[in-house]
């Protein structure tokens, strides 16, 4: 497991010109996300609802299964993270919009919304997990409340 600030990694969101690629659904249980709410957005998912981020715009609220292909989910609306090492891109995931970084862990990042902690693969798949990152004393499993 490497914390992200022990490496370099940068988090990108913005809308991008990549052509979308299919956006193939597990049967895993849907995962309620924010993404930055755009006309692409409902050609693909059903938005739930949305709502103002403050200055950074519109966040719309949907379901998924699985995340689209990282570079093809910036025109939906998600955020990009982009690990590197000497110059080389070493991995890349589509995040929900606005969460924060914690940690990443084989092929598996998490990122921390204000209640909840995702595990996102670079496969797309992504779940709701009780591992959350604390304090630099790496992922802890949050006991039940």
């Amino acid at each position: 497991m490497r914390f992200a600030s022990s490496c370099a990694i940068l988090h990108f969101a913005f809308t991008s010109l990549f052509a979308v690629s299919s956006l193939a659904a597990a049967d895993d249980v849907p995962v309620e996300i924010g993404v930055w709410s755009n006309p692409e957005i409902e050609q693909h998912f059903v938005v739930l609802e949305e709502h103002h981020d403050g200055p950074c715009g519109v966040i719309a609220k949907i379901q998924v299964t699985q995340l689209p292909e990282p570079l093809a989910a910036i025109k939906l609306g998600f955020d990009l993270v982009v690990e590197y090492r000497q110059n080389v891109i070493v991995s890349r995931w589509a995040t929900p919009a606005n969460l924060v970084v914690g940690a990443i862990e084989g092929d598996s990042i998490y990122v921390v919304d204000w209640n909840r902690s995702f595990k996102i693969g670079t496969d797309g798949s992504i779940e709701v997990t009780k591992k959350v990152v604390s304090e630099g004393n790496g992922l802890r499993t949050v006991p039940r409340a």
